[in-house]
């Protein structure tokens, strides 16, 4: 797909499926990059396979996509057993076995997906909730990483904490990493997150949202990758799982738009767009770009707008230097690690 862009695609009937990596069989879901396995009787995760680097990613005969519900006087019980595992959908795009739960008066209900093309697995889970106030919910996830560094995003960076099983908040993502190995969890929607012993728990129903009972839906995705968070791409990963592609349907229509556009695009893997808008004062388009990784860079950004100059502000659109050029719709900024710039895009 273009970066910041659209890209139209023509859906046509064929008589034979394409190529597809998926694959299904009993209780076992994979794709080109993980092999999953589901307990038929417990309904959890027993064991997956990464593919690529050819090693198991948690302990043998552990329990992933384990629920747990957290009473108000803190006992624990987790969600296993009196359940039925079925395989909903296999291929070619994706394979999903679904299953449910049931505590007290509350229901809860597991997808984990498999997509033929990304590296990641996904587990939507909904939930009837129907507690008393001060209960919880917890999602845990087992690995086999001994002494990883648990790393949590904050809004415009990362932190390091000690996984010690305390709860923590983070933006869209945690991960646990050695110098070569590593699984992130991502997640469109969470309370905040514990680590401990290898051990990955996001808290979907903290103590305080537990007097709005209801039906409430959460995706969590594991995303096992070689070498550490920088490396994977951690923080793309996130950003995916929260701003996917919004696809529409359409009749063949004419039109003066091309067939693929892209209005900006940026030439550094470790720089992320994180705004592009009308300006809050003027007519101005507004374009805010983040450093990920750490490291000093020379960003080259090339943007398909009506844009003459650009001018740098801060996060109020406050214009705190001059003006430069942009040239063919190319100009060139220089980001310190971790930092964050607002620019403003000048019709003249």
């Amino acid at each position: 797909m273009p970066a910041v862009g659209y890209k139209v695609f023509w859906a046509h009937a064929v008589d034979e499926p394409p190529p597809s990596g998926i694959k299904s069989s009993g209780h076992t879901i994979e794709n080109r990059f993980f092999r999953v396995h589901v307990d038929p009787n417990l309904g959890v995760v027993r064991s997956i396979h990464d593919k690529l680097n050819d090693r198991p990613v948690m302990p043998e005969q552990g329990a992933s996509a384990l629920l747990q519900v957290i009473g108000p006087d803190g006992s624990k019980e987790d969600l296993v057993g009196n359940t039925e595992v079925v395989l909903i959908d296999s291929g070619p795009a994706r394979a999903t076995i679904t299953f449910d739960h049931q505590y007290g008066s509350s229901q809860f209900t597991e997808q984990i997906t498999l997509y033929d093309a990304v590296p990641r697995i996904d587990l939507h889970i909904t939930a009837d909730w129907r507690e008393t106030p001060g209960s919880m919910l917890k999602a845990a996830f087992l690995t086999n990483l001994k002494d990883a560094t648990a790393t949590f995003e904050l809004p415009f960076d990362t932190v390091v904490r000690p996984a010690d099983g305390d709860r923590h908040a983070a933006v869209n993502w945690i991960d646990l990493s050695t110098s070569n190995y590593g699984v992130s969890l991502l997640a469109d929607a969470a309370y905040c997150y514990e680590v401990q012993n290898g051990s990955m728990r996001a808290v979907l129903i903290g103590p305080s949202d537990t007097d709005r009972n209801g039906v409430r839906e959460t995706t969590l995705s594991l995303y096992p990758h070689k070498g550490d968070w920088r490396d994977a791409r951690s923080i793309r990963r996130g950003l995916e799982l929260n701003q996917p592609l919004i696809a529409r349907l359409s009749t063949p229509h004419g039109g003066s738009l091309l067939r693929s556009r892209s209005f900006v695009s940026i030439g550094s893997p470790n720089v992320v767009i994180t705004a592009l808008k009308q300006s809050e004062k003027d007519i101005a388009t507004v374009l805010r770009v983040r450093e990920i990784r750490g490291k000093a860079c020379e960003v080259k950004i090339r943007v398909r707008l009506v844009a003459q100059h650009y001018v740098e502000t801060d996060l109020l659109e406050n214009p705190i230097s001059e003006s430069k050029p942009i040239k063919a719709g190319r100009f060139t900024i220089s980001l310190a690690p971790h930092e964050v710039k607002t620019l403003k895009l000048l019709r003249r």
